[in-house]
């Protein structure tokens, strides 16, 4: 499997990584983070919008550049490397959703404004207490004589504050279907969730007897269930992508703190017990980077294996980023453990994301359930 960029993917990732560097570096990430408010820079977002960011999956008839996940699986690498906040996976994912449905009043309506980050949209997925998948969506949705009205509550929908649209999961007479509702709609309330990495917001969504018009559907029963599918794989590979950006960095600062540090005379990196650490982080962080990039090709490419290979990166690299970014305060030894320190931003952006959209519990069910039929 080739996994070498062209020549634009290079230029795109050169001029994103300059842009974060110049305008929102890890110290501009931790004054944001003590902020109340969006979360992230609208200004560093209009310039990432400027190079195609939120465009990149959006077709070139709604005004997108009509690209695939793999493209924004290396820009969400980079906003690892520094722990970005901003709405950059949750908007693709909507984006690619909506770019897919068959209607084309809403992808006319919504994506041009998407397109140019104008607007932002999120996920409404997961609930309280339930899995990260299918079984676990219990949000309503009833007919009415004006539309539907939706009733539910939703879990971590990242950046739902500053949305103009929210896509909700929810079951219609009893099988899954897609909403495309209003942030300030009636009857729909955000709360923000303090959660373990703090460089990034997710709230809770209420719905309480939510009205929305006929054309809020975005996918109809019988139609949704593969677009859930195709977006839980979408998110999950890009949620790995952004981890893998975060063990580059940690191992990169490793790697130079035991140059520097000195212990008994010696930089402490001369010693076989830290030597034999930072060798197994590399390993995991090679491990990842082949899981998550065949994964980011497959699920682009609709591939046979895709569901399978999105569901080996999100188990691997999961939990071997959130081991990696362990290992390094182990490696940092006590002032790794301080706040000033920025590797517990790391380590809590890493443990963060290996929950999300699934931990690698549930994606070792599915690639168990997989192989049983497969065998059958």
């Amino acid at each position: 499997m080739d996994f070498s960029l062209s020549e634009e993917q290079r230029m795109l990732v050169a001029s994103t990584g300059q842009l974060i560097a110049r305008d929102s570096p890890i110290s501009r990430v931790r004054e944001l983070a003590d902020q109340d408010g969006l979360g992230y820079d609208p200004r560093v977002w209009r310039q990432g919008s400027e190079l195609g960011w939120p465009a990149l999956l959006i077709p070139e008839d709604y005004g997108g550049l009509g690209r695939d996940l793999v493209d924004v699986a290396l820009i969400a690498q980079e906003h690892g490397r520094t722990v970005q906040p901003g709405p950059l996976l949750s908007n693709a994912v909507v984006a690619e959703a909506i770019s897919r449905s068959d209607r084309d009043d809403v992808r006319a309506s919504v994506l041009p404004s998407l397109a140019t980050g104008e607007a932002v949209a999120t996920w409404a997925f997961a609930e309280p207490r339930q899995p990260w998948d299918v079984t676990g969506v219990h949000a309503t949705a009833v007919e009415a004589a004006d539309g539907y009205r939706l009733t539910g509550v939703k879990t971590a929908v990242q950046d739902a504050e500053g949305a103009r649209w929210i896509l909700v999961t929810a079951r219609l007479n009893g099988h899954l279907a897609q909403f495309l509702v209003e942030r300030d709609a009636r009857g729909l309330s955000v709360r923000r969730q303090h959660t373990i990495d703090i460089t990034r917001r997710f709230d809770e969504v209420r719905l309480d007897d939510v009205a929305i018009p006929a054309s809020a559907v975005v996918n109809a029963p019988g139609e949704a269930d593969a677009a859930i599918e195709r977006q839980l794989r979408c998110g999950a590979v890009l949620i790995c992508a952004e981890s893998l950006g975060v063990g580059e960095t940690v191992l990169d600062m490793c790697v130079e703190y035991a140059k520097l540090r000195v212990q008994f005379g010696r930089p402490i990196g001369s010693f076989q017990a830290v030597k034999h650490k930072c060798a197994t982080m590399r390993m995991w962080l090679q491990a990842s980077r082949a899981a998550t990039y065949y994964a980011s090709m497959a699920v682009a490419a609709d591939a046979d294996d895709a569901p399978e290979a999105a569901s080996v990166a999100k188990a691997y690299a999961g939990a071997a980023i959130a081991n990696l970014t362990s290992e390094a305060l182990q490696v940092h030894g006590g002032i790794g453990f301080t706040w000033e320190h920025d590797l517990h931003l790391y380590h809590r952006r890493a443990k963060a994301n290996q929950v999300l959209f699934g931990d690698p519990y549930l994606h070792h069910e599915r690639l168990a359930a997989a192989l049983e039929t497969a065998t059958a």
